[in-house]
């Protein structure tokens, strides 16, 4: 937890600074890091002064669009719009935040911020149910981000992938859909979080066996079933399939479909 007292002698040390070098080399990264104090001290204030709160924050922002509006080239610009992105969406000011993470997926270097943009974005459209353009913004989310070296990689892959999944079957991709499904299904070690990992298995499952049955291709399902990864993930998307179609009455697929599972079981454990 940051000390309020501090970070107020943090904003008064940047504040001198600007004024006495208003054309300092440095101007814009003093700019970014007064922004960041304004925003932690806005958070503070808040909670016993929303007023007080919300000046801090709303100053915050006219030092960010300083730095958009004097020095586009700047090295941590992509950082400076994700704070005012996020300062927006903290106000409750949603419309703005997505304007703002509009800007900065358009001007974006290859940055994990740029990620982030393009993941909001997408979060915004299927918010509104558009489906398309959500997948659209999550597919570009993911091309950035395999541009990019950083130590998240594999675990904001799976959280995108997660998302394309969801889009993909709202839109009525469902091949897309069983694809993503049997990569999050994996057993391999996930970065994630073991609520996420659950989360994301558990949907894959669901959505899985729901799209294959939407397909209505026999013989695609008979052959996802045997090529997932592990007995587990089988089991489980075979379960929901026969309990969908035992629900529309087709039981002769239902038996099948069990008893394919039950014979890959027994193989494994011979």
């Amino acid at each position: 937890m940051f000390d309020p007292e501090k970070l107020k002698e943090a904003a008064m040390a940047y504040r001198k600074h600007l004024e006495e070098h208003p054309g300092a080399a440095n101007r814009p990264h003093v700019l970014l890091n007064l922004a960041q104090i304004l925003h932690l001290i806005g958070k503070a204030l808040g909670e016993s002064n929303v007023e007080a709160g919300v000046f801090s924050q709303e100053e915050a922002i006219k030092l960010v669009d300083e730095i958009a509006k004097n020095y586009r080239y700047f090295e941590n610009f992509d950082e400076a719009l994700y704070l005012k992105a996020m300062i927006h969406n903290y106000l409750g000011k949603k419309l703005k935040a997505v304007e703002t993470w509009r800007v900065l997926s358009q001007k974006t270097s290859t940055t994990l911020y740029g990620v982030h943009a393009f993941v909001a974005l997408g979060d915004h459209y299927f918010g509104q149910e558009e489906s398309d353009r959500a997948l659209e913004q999550y597919q570009k989310a993911l091309g950035l981000l395999a541009k990019i070296e950083h130590p998240l990689e594999k675990a904001e892959s799976l959280r995108i992938r997660y998302r394309i999944m969801w889009s993909a079957f709202r839109a009525g991709r469902f091949a897309r859909v069983v694809n993503i499904a049997a990569y999050l299904l994996a057993p391999e070690d996930q970065p994630i979080t073991l609520q996420e990992r659950d989360a994301f298995r558990s949907d894959a499952i669901e959505l899985a066996a729901n799209s294959l049955f939407e397909e209505g291709n026999d013989k695609k399902i008979i052959d996802y079933i045997k090529g997932l990864p592990t007995e587990e993930a089988s089991s489980a998307i075979g379960a929901q399939l026969t309990k969908l179609y035992n629900l529309a009455e087709l039981h002769a697929k239902a038996t099948q479909l069990g008893e394919l599972v039950l014979d890959r079981k027994s193989t494994r454990l011979n």
